[in-house]
């Protein structure tokens, strides 16, 4: 692939914290207060190469090993069946986000990386995630994590959030 990692001064280690709870955020959408969105935009069909389609905009989205979820409820909007997507009943090669987001690294006990970014430009594909200007993170489809390409680590799942997600002190 040819890009480099996230720079380490982006991220000189990582401290686990919590985001918002799931409740927290739907308390927040269904409120009425302005929630900040991310959409996932998807391109290159397999069957047909000009397809796209576009899920969201939500407050959130987590990369499973073999979901795609969506905020603030955690509803599957999608599957990935290896390193490709199905959304709608179409397989696509690439998850672009477009709009500035943050992503990190989710345990299976709930608990969070930093976010790394914010980023203006975010690409999966072919079980590669890079920003605009090098490498994050890898799937390994072997044991169905993502690997931190700065640090090694594995981890069962990935968050996107807009780049300012409320916190729950908010």
């Amino acid at each position: 692939m040819g890009a480099e990692p996230c720079s380490a001064k982006r991220r000189a280690q990582y401290v686990l914290w919590p985001l918002p709870a799931p409740s927290t955020m739907v308390e927040s959408v269904n409120s009425g207060r302005q929630v900040n969105m991310v959409s996932l935009h998807f391109l290159h069909g397999v069957s047909d190469p000009d397809s796209t389609a576009v899920i969201g905009p939500a407050p959130w989205f987590r990369l499973t090993a073999s979901y795609i979820r969506e905020g603030p409820h955690g509803t599957i909007c999608g599957t990935c069946p290896g390193v490709m997507w199905e959304v709608g009943g179409r397989h696509y090669k690439t998850l672009e986000c477009r709009s500035l987001v943050t992503v990190c690294f989710e345990n299976a006990l709930g608990q969070h990386t930093a976010t790394l970014g914010p980023f203006a430009y975010l690409r999966v594909s072919e079980g590669f995630m890079s920003m605009e200007s090098g490498l994050i993170a890898n799937f390994n489809e072997d044991s169905r994590r993502w690997i931190d390409v700065e640090t090694g680590g594995t981890w069962p799942d990935i968050l996107i959030l807009p780049a300012q997600t409320p916190r729950a002190s908010e």
